[in-house]
C-alpha cells in the first residue's frame, strides 16, 4: 500500500528550485505553478498544496502536470508526461522530476513548433493556412498538400519547414504559369520571324525557349532584346 507523506509549500517550492528553471505561481491559484521553458511555453504543475501552505487531505492530494502556453493557458502536451496524475507518496520528488524531464524533452525536440503553437490563435491560423494552401494551383492533386490541408482543417499546426514547402509550391506554380506565358509569346514570335525569313530572331528565340524550359533565368540583356522583338513584331509583351 502506498505511503502518503506530508508536503508543505516550502517542500514543494524547494523541489521547484531544483529544476533549474524560473518558476512562478499561476495568478489566483494557491497550488498551481508555471515552470518556464521559454517565454512562450511552461510546464503547468498543479500541486496538492492548498491555501494553508500544506498538502490537502489524502483524497484531494493528487498532483498534475502538462505543457501549456504562457500566453493563452492552452494545453500543448499532456500525453508525454507519462501518467495522468501523481500522488504525494514517498519518492514524489523523483517521480515528478521524471515527469517534468519527459515534458521538457518533448518540448526541446520540437521547440520551434511548441513556441509557435503557444502564440497562434487556432481559428485565425486555420483560416489563414487553409487559404494559403488553397491558393496553390492544383493543390488538390498534390498528396502532400492534401495531407497538410486535412491536418490543418482538423486543428493541427504545421511546422515552419512544412509551411515553407507550401510557399515553395506556390512559387513554383507561379513560375510555371509565368514560363508558360513567356513560352507562348516566344512561339508566336518565332512563327512571325519565320514568316519574314528572320533567321537571327528565330535562333535567338529558340535559345531563350530552351533556357526558359530549363528553368534558367534570362539575363537583363536577353529580356531587353526579347521585349524589343516582341514590340517589333507587335506581339503583346509581358514581364520576363
Amino acid at each position: 500500500m502506498a505511503t502518503y507523506v506530508p508536503i508543505t509549500r516550502e517542500d514543494f517550492e524547494t523541489w521547484l528550485d531544483s529544476l533549474g528553471h524560473r518558476w512562478r505561481r499561476a495568478p489566483g491559484k494557491e497550488g498551481v505553478y508555471l515552470v518556464e521553458l521559454s517565454p512562450e511555453v511552461a510546464v503547468h504543475v498543479s500541486s496538492s498544496v492548498g491555501s494553508q501552505d500544506v498538502a490537502m487531505g489524502r483524497a484531494r492530494g493528487a498532483m498534475y502536470m502538462r505543457l501549456v502556453s504562457t500566453k493563452t493557458g492552452r494545453t500543448l502536451n499532456k500525453k508525454d508526461v507519462g501518467q495522468s496524475k501523481f500522488y504525494r507518496t514517498e519518492g514524489w520528488r523523483d517521480t515528478l522530476r521524471k515527469a517534468f524531464d519527459r515534458l521538457r524533452q518533448a518540448y526541446m525536440k520540437a521547440k520551434g513548433f511548441y513556441d509557435k503553437l503557444a502564440t497562434v490563435d487556432p481559428d485565425e491560423y486555420r483560416a489563414d493556412t487553409l487559404a494559403l494552401l488553397e491558393s496553390v494551383p492544383g493543390w488538390e492533386s498534390d498528396a502532400l498538400l492534401r495531407d497538410f490541408h486535412e491536418r490543418v482543417d482538423r486543428g493541427g499546426i504545421l511546422s515552419t519547414k512544412q509551411e515553407q514547402l507550401i510557399h515553395d509550391a506556390k512559387a513554383k506554380a507561379g513560375r510555371g504559369e509565368a514560363d508558360a506565358g513567356i513560352l507562348d509569346r516566344m512561339r508566336h514570335l518565332w512563327s512571325a520571324a519565320k514568316h519574314r525569313g528572320d533567321t537571327w530572331t528565330m535562333d535567338f528565340v529558340k535559345s531563350l525557349a530552351e533556357q526558359t524550359k530549363a528553368r534558367r533565368s534570362l539575363s537583363p540583356r536577353q529580356q531587353t532584346v526579347l521585349s524589343e522583338k516582341l514590340t517589333q513584331y507587335r506581339i503583346a509583351a509581358a514581364s520576363t
